[in-house]
């Protein structure tokens, strides 16, 4: 990813206190910095909100601090879409771990909850600004109903009456919560190739893997959808439950609605006589 689209990153080390009779002791406690954090707080801000209500949209104009609570098990995402003329960065935190998203301009900003790791228990968010006056969308996904993402097999198609229908499935922003991001999990097997497709190819499609920790910012992304491509082939060196997250960028600071994507499962020899996918594979973790 390029210096134009995401601010930078540091790590950093908190430092905590420990009071032993009338002896104090500075003790640096390692906390985990992920990706896509450009001024991450390492201790939570206050939370005088009430907690993120999961699948509601809200349209704020100013800097926020509220919780949200993971419940679901599964992969969930909570995303930060910029109005026009924009630019918010978000940080998410418990505990030790810090993950957050600082994209520039219209792109949106989105960290994930690795339910199988985090379980039930909440995290506090952090939205502030880093440029323009205008407000954002935010919303919280905790992806409590939907169903896993389904593979198919390259040649698929859906039969509809006389005619032959693509397997590609679409994310709509009013449905199932996914005022900003949508997220499914998806179930992919180690050695195996697939294609992950779009129909749009402003970048608005990303795979998250398990790596051990309950939160990831955008940027920790394991594969993506470059800006400008329609298909991306992924072979996984791991298998088990990923998090297939949709933002819904037009890549002009609105929304694309909806947004229809695939995942197929093919051979090298079937990717590389896809005239969409012509990028070179991407391996897992």
């Amino acid at each position: 990813m390029t210096t134009s689209q995401r601010r930078g990153w540091h790590r950093s080390r908190r430092i905590r206190a420990i009071v032993i009779g009338t002896t104090t002791l500075a003790v640096a406690i390692p906390v985990t910095f992920h990706l896509g954090i450009g001024q991450a707080a390492v201790t939570p801000p206050p939370l005088t909100s009430p907690p993120y209500t999961n699948g509601t949209t809200y349209h704020l104009t100013d800097a926020n601090s509220r919780p949200v609570r993971q419940s679901s098990g599964k992969w969930s995402v909570i995303a930060v879409h910029p109005d026009a003329g924009g630019d918010w960065d978000l940080t998410v935190t418990r505990d030790d771990d810090s993950a957050g998203s600082d994209q520039y301009g219209d792109r949106t900003d989105f960290v994930v909850f690795d339910g199988s790791i985090a379980g039930a228990g909440r995290f506090a968010t952090k939205v502030l600004p880093w440029n323009g006056a205008a407000g954002y969308d935010v919303a919280y996904n905790d992806q409590t109903t939907e169903l896993p993402f389904s593979v198919h097999r390259f040649g698929d198609f859906v039969q509809v009456g006389g005619d032959q229908w693509p397997t590609d499935y679409p994310f709509y922003r009013d449905m199932d919560g996914q005022g900003t991001a949508g997220i499914r999990d998806v179930s992919l097997v180690a050695g195996q190739d697939y294609m992950i497709k779009s129909q749009r190819d402003v970048g608005t499609v990303f795979l998250m893997q398990g790596d051990g920790t309950p939160i990831q910012g955008r940027g920790e992304a394991v594969a993506s959808m470059p800006s400008g491509k329609r298909c991306t082939w992924f072979r996984p060196r791991t298998s088990g439950t990923y998090g297939l997250v949709v933002t819904f960028d037009d890549g002009s600071s609105g929304y694309h609605d909806p947004q229809y994507v695939d995942i197929v499962k093919a051979t090298p020899a079937q990717i590389r006589s896809d005239n969409l996918c012509d990028g070179a594979r991407v391996d897992g973790r």
